[in-house]
């Protein structure tokens, strides 16, 4: 007999379950990410106190916001470094919950919640349905090391870029520039795909302007639709940001020389130590220890006809 009334209560449990309005509904299961488990945390925390006691051995320590980068990453996602008991309403089943370290350098997990939660972001809040092309400017090898070392120099470089591509938009779309209203934003990526130092800008726009209107005739603002850039323009396009920035960065004095023969000046370079290790990363060269100043392997896949 007790083993029935379990039977039956059991049943009874399962009848309940089966009939709740949750009992439908798919179950999320928490999962960690444990990032200790990955490739990139156990090459970070094999070789980083290595690195760091080389670069205090040749008199050239890493800057503070470079080591605490490193350093919290290397405390992000684990347990011992902190968490939080989460325990449910409902059931009482207990999760513990590991700090994050929310930095925008090194950690791929806050990297990739920040990533989408800006993306949903304009996707929701900021374009909506409007048409939206990408435009990416990728910069020669001086440029980026400039634009590493002396952040201050990105801001209006980037504002001649807007002012080019706004310009052609206005023209492509036949709105005067000067009632044309634009619409961007720009992402600056501080690497390429080998994790190398690269600066360059990804640029969302609306494809068109709108018009402004004025008067006692003024009506909602209309999208005029802009046509799609052929290989010609963007090659001119090209040319006309190439000669503007350089003309701004020589006035500026981060560039010197004229024509085929501009060379960044002395003043292009940091005052934090980490000029040779930028150069380094931008060359895909190894930048420390024995085998400083060779190339590094890299790995390509090769794509087949089918695309695999």
């Amino acid at each position: 007999m007790p083993r029935l009334a379990a039977t039956v209560s059991q049943l009874q449990d399962a009848v309940a379950h089966a009939t709740s309005p949750a009992a439908h509904l798919p179950t999320a299961r928490y999962a960690p990410h444990r990032p200790e488990r990955t490739l990139l945390y156990s090459l970070v925390q094999a070789h980083w106190p290595d690195f760091l006691a080389r670069r205090e051995v040749e008199d050239r320590p890493l800057p503070e916001y470079v080591r605490e980068e490193f350093e919290t990453y290397l405390r992000c996602g684990v347990l011992e470094h902190g968490f939080l008991r989460m325990v449910c309403e409902h059931c009482r089943a207990e999760r513990l919950v590991a700090y994050s370290c929310k930095k925008r350098g090194l950690c791929p997990s806050c990297g990739a919640r920040r990533m989408a939660e800006s993306a949903r972001h304009l996707v929701d809040e900021v374009f909506g349905p409007r048409p939206v092309r990408q435009w990416v400017l990728s910069f020669p090898y001086p440029l980026r090391f400039l634009f590493a070392s002396k952040p201050e120099a990105i801001g209006p470089v980037l504002g001649i870029v807007h002012r080019v591509i706004a310009g052609w938009l206005a023209d492509q779309a036949g709105v005067p520039r000067d009632t044309a209203q634009c619409g961007a934003v720009t992402l600056i990526q501080r690497f390429g795909s080998a994790l190398n130092l690269n600066v360059h800008f990804h640029m969302l726009w609306l494809d068109g302007v709108y018009e402004e209107t004025t008067g006692p005739a003024q009506r909602k603002p209309r999208l005029h639709r802009a046509r799609a850039p052929t290989s010609a323009q963007l090659t001119e396009l090209a040319g006309t940001i190439a000669h503007r920035v350089c003309r701004h960065l020589t006035r500026k004095g981060w560039l010197e020389g004229e024509d085929e023969s501009v060379f960044l000046s002395d003043r292009a370079a940091g005052d934090d130590g980490m000029d040779g290790l930028r150069m380094s990363s931008i060359t895909y060269r190894i930048a420390t220890g024995r085998d400083a100043g060779r190339k590094v392997v890299t790995l390509q896949g090769v794509v087949s006809e089918n695309g695999k």
